[in-house]
């Protein structure tokens, strides 16, 4: 038989339980809800040239770009990336869901998703999300996901003419998913970007060309 104070220590440990799964329920159901009932926003992308490599050529609309084996005549900046093919869209994101796609043409190699500003450019990068890079593509021959420590290959997904990159920040997520082929491809998860700006990144082998649609 309990006594009094031991049965109101009981009641009470029996309350915080009830008040934790409770509040713990409530989470899981917030998240769930965030995650498919608020609407993704589909972001309009431009490119920033004055970030783009010299060796690449944007359109006039900003909305595409190409390499070419020659390089431009370019002013240097610090944002500008010196050594790696690559350019990065214009407006960077830290809150919110959104998405865009990107149309490819694939000559000799492409990579595309976010990076977090402070990222290096003009030195060697390696494309991993401890460098502030999340990113995709058809790298060294094979289409794969530049994860760490160990990428990781998607040999069993034909790359896409028209992938999809869905961005939802406060989550910590990008994900990527072919459009023609209505398949999701792979998603980075529980990603810290440190609460800095985050921008969409394409990355050009040889003879590739890339649009942002529409």
């Amino acid at each position: 038989i309990l006594s009094s104070s031991s049965a109101t220590v009981f009641r009470l440990s029996l309350n915080c339980d009830f008040f934790f799964f409770s509040f713990s329920f409530f989470l899981y159901f917030f998240s769930v809800w965030r995650r498919y009932a608020v609407p993704i926003e589909k972001a309009k992308v431009v490119l920033d040239s004055d970030t783009a490599h010299r060796s690449l050529v944007l359109s006039d609309d900003c909305k595409s770009v190409r390499r070419e084996e020659k390089t431009l005549k370019v002013t240097d900046n610090p944002r500008r990336f010196l050594q790696w093919r690559c350019v990065l869209g214009r407006e960077g994101f830290t809150s919110g869901r959104c998405c865009w796609e990107v149309e490819v043409v694939d000559g000799g190699g492409w990579t595309v998703g976010v990076c977090r500003e402070d990222v290096k450019r003009k030195g060697e990068i390696i494309l991993k999300p401890e460098e502030g890079f999340w990113v995709v593509g058809q790298w060294e021959g094979r289409f794969q996901a530049l994860t760490s420590p160990g990428r990781t290959f998607l040999s069993e997904i034909q790359p896409p003419k028209r992938i999809r990159v869905s961005l939802c920040y406060e989550e910590g997520r990008v994900s990527f998913f072919g459009v023609d082929e209505n398949i999701p491809i792979f998603t980075f998860q529980e990603t810290s970007f440190e609460g800095k700006p985050v921008y969409p990144w394409f990355w050009l082998g040889a003879a590739t060309w890339l649009k942002v649609c529409p």
